[in-house]
């Protein structure tokens, strides 16, 4: 499953358990039992119980303010489809930032990184 179709599946099993009339705590144990202990943690069941009790149901990633993207994750996956081969350090040339920006790009889009000159390998293994 996509991180973040998880993490959405996730928030609607917490949205049930608050209808169901569980508990934040309660909500994350039920959750660890089916998903595993690393699925969700206490607190963040209670965060989004204290939303729900605000009357936001939004599942959705909320606006955060900080510092901007510095790249569009759409433009490294081009670059990817057009040669897969490239050097994390390669794609930070093309795009203006470093490989350091690239590399945790890729990490939270689900890629691989090999340690072996920094080649990336796709989310589906390939």
């Amino acid at each position: 499953m996509e991180k973040n179709s998880e993490k959405l599946h996730l928030r609607h099993c917490i949205l049930h358990l608050y209808h169901c009339g569980s508990t934040g705590a309660e909500a994350a144990r039920i959750i660890q039992d089916v998903y595993g202990k690393d699925a969700v943690n206490d607190n963040t069941c209670r965060r989004w119980f204290q939303r729900f009790e605000k009357g936001d149901f939004d599942l959705k990633d909320k606006k955060r303010g900080g510092r901007p993207q510095e790249i569009e994750d759409h433009e490294l996956e081009t670059l990817l489809e057009e040669n897969p081969t490239q050097t994390t350090r390669e794609l930070g040339q093309q795009l203006g930032v470093t490989n350091v920006t690239v590399s945790r790009r890729l990490n939270a889009l689900g890629y691989n990184l090999s340690k072996k000159r920094r080649r990336i390998q796709n989310p589906d293994g390939s």
